[in-house]
Parts: C-alpha cells; sequence; structure tokens
C-alpha cells in the first residue's frame, strides 16, 4: 500500500494550478443554452474559476456565464466570464457548482475582481 493510501490525511490531492479565496457575494449564473438567469451565492474564487451554490443544477459540461457586482472607484461594476461547468454537486436545496473559466481573469479586463483575488491570497 502506498503512504498515501494509507494516510486518511494526505488521500486528497489538491488538483487546482491557482489559489482560491472565498467569494461570498450574490452572483447571477445564466444557462447559455437557455438564457435563463438565475440568483447563486458564491463561495470561493480564483483567477480560473468560481464556486457558488445555486438552487439551479447545472450539469458537468454546461455552458454558463456567471455576473458578479464589485465596487469600483465610487461605482458599483457589473463583471461577465464565461465558462463551463467542472464539477456539480446536489446538495440540500440546490447544488455546489464548480465553474472554470474560457481564460484567466487578468488584471488588464477585471482590475478589480483580479486586485480582490490577489490581495486575499497575499
Amino acid at each position: 500500500m502506498s503512504p498515501m493510501g494509507s494516510n486518511p490525511t494526505l488521500s486528497h490531492v489538491e488538483k487546482r494550478a491557482y489559489a482560491r479565496v472565498p467569494f461570498t457575494r450574490k452572483l447571477v449564473a445564466r444557462d447559455l443554452k437557455t438564457g435563463k438567469k438565475y440568483w447563486a451565492n458564491g463561495i470561493d474564487i480564483s483567477v480560473m474559476g468560481i464556486g457558488f451554490f445555486s438552487k439551479k443544477f447545472f450539469p458537468k459540461n454546461d455552458r454558463v456565464s456567471v455576473q458578479v457586482w464589485l465596487d469600483s472607484q465610487g461605482k458599483v461594476d457589473p463583471v461577465w466570464m464565461n465558462g463551463t461547468v467542472k464539477w456539480a454537486k446536489l446538495e440540500q436545496g440546490g447544488a455546489i457548482i464548480g465553474i472554470q473559466f474560457d481564460s484567466l481573469i487578468k488584471s488588464a479586463e477585471h482590475p478589480e475582481l483580479y486586485k480582490q483575488i490577489y490581495e486575499t491570497t497575499a
């Protein structure tokens, strides 16, 4: 038996390439197939993706657009990011969804969101 298999605290291997930070904001998840929008609650975010709780279940490989609102220089700006559902888990009253963005969040495109992610991980 391998050492990892014999120690339950080491059996989980982190697969994420980028650190996640807590992101407990309301957001909108839009099903790109139907165009329908659903309110959701953020759980965590990285420059590569976002995790959220939704009453709507989005199956793996569904295409979703996520909208968040950020305070920027005294005003609230909406930010849309498209991505693909990489995992989804049914929970009581809804689902926890993991989205991988089509492209990394970059400081030039979404400076406030980028700053929030990297200030939290510093």
